[in-house]
């Protein structure tokens, strides 16, 4: 995990423990500011886009499998 991810997260953490629960109202705004954020990010983001959509009839099986990312190269290693 990144150092930034581990730093909101430690910082939701103590917003939501010492904010909503312990009644600190700076850290009731940072989370306020933390988890609305989330929030717009979740909302804002373009909706998933459907490929396919079939009924299946008894007895048949659908099978979904993952196909893995082609990964780059860096940059020093052509």
């Amino acid at each position: 995990m990144g150092i930034v991810a581990a730093l909101s997260g430690r910082m939701r953490k103590n917003a939501l423990h010492k904010g909503l629960l312990g009644g600190r109202r700076g850290w009731f705004a940072v989370g306020l500011l933390a988890y609305g954020w989330r929030f717009l990010r979740r909302v804002m983001r373009s909706p998933s886009e459907q490929l396919v959509a079939e009924r299946l009839a008894p007895g048949e099986t659908l099978i979904v499998e993952s196909i893995p990312r082609r990964r780059r190269r860096r940059r020093g290693s052509q």
